[in-house]
C-alpha cells in the first residue's frame, strides 16, 4: 500500500491539516514518526497524514521496490 523513508528532520505542520485520505499516487509525510510516504494502493483516512503532492511516474516503479532504493524529489514549478 505505501513505500516509507525516514526524513533527516520533522517537518512543520503549521497550518496542515489532522490528516488525509490519500490518492493512489500520492506521496506524504506520516507526522507521527516523521517519515515520507509514497502511496501505491488505498490506505483510508488517517490522523496525521499530511499530503505533499504527488508521483507523476509510473507507479509500477515504486510497487515493485522490494530492497533499498533511492529517489530524488524536486518541487514542481
Amino acid at each position: 500500500m505505501e513505500k516509507i523513508a525516514p526524513l533527516p528532520r520533522e517537518l512543520s505542520l503549521e497550518g496542515a491539516p489532522e490528516g488525509d485520505d490519500p490518492a493512489v499516487g500520492n506521496i506524504g509525510y506520516w507526522s507521527p514518526d516523521g517519515d515520507l510516504v509514497f502511496y501505491y494502493g488505498e490506505v483510508g483516512f488517517w490522523n496525521g497524514i499530511v499530503r505533499l503532492g504527488e508521483f507523476d511516474g509510473e507507479m509500477d516503479a515504486i510497487e515493485r521496490q522490494r530492497d533499498d532504493f533511492s529517489v530524488t524529489i524536486e518541487r514542481a514549478e
